[in-house]
């Protein structure tokens, strides 16, 4: 489920997106690639260097690994960490994407 970050005006989200990963131009005709494993919200594949997923790193909606139930443990341990109120503001940000890399990195090790 795509948070209001990650969704367009359409209601529709905008992850996962598949390309060129973190990158410059320090010239109009040359690009650099970045250290790729230091950017949240990005996945190399390593059959393309270079190339990979993006998703959103606030909520994980996108990210190759993650599956819908997953996506939905994250926003349901943030609302609970979060506690009552609106799920809203610089609190909630920082729960959702905190949830979202202890997730990640559980499916990594290969539990959920």
């Amino acid at each position: 489920m795509p948070c209001e970050l990650c969704t367009d005006p359409d209601g529709v989200g905008c992850f996962p997106l598949y390309g060129l990963g973190p990158h410059s131009h320090p010239t109009p005709t040359s690009t650099v690639l970045e250290e790729q494993t230091a950017y949240p919200g990005f996945t190399p594949n390593p059959d393309e260097p270079g190339m990979g997923w993006h998703w959103c790193p606030r909520c994980g909606d996108g990210h190759p690994s993650l599956s819908e139930a997953d996506l939905l443990g994250i926003q349901m341990r943030a609302l609970d960490a979060f506690g009552t109120g609106s799920a809203e503001g610089e609190l909630w940000d920082q729960l959702l994407a905190a949830e979202t890399a202890r997730t990640i990195q559980m499916v990594a090790r290969g539990g959920a």
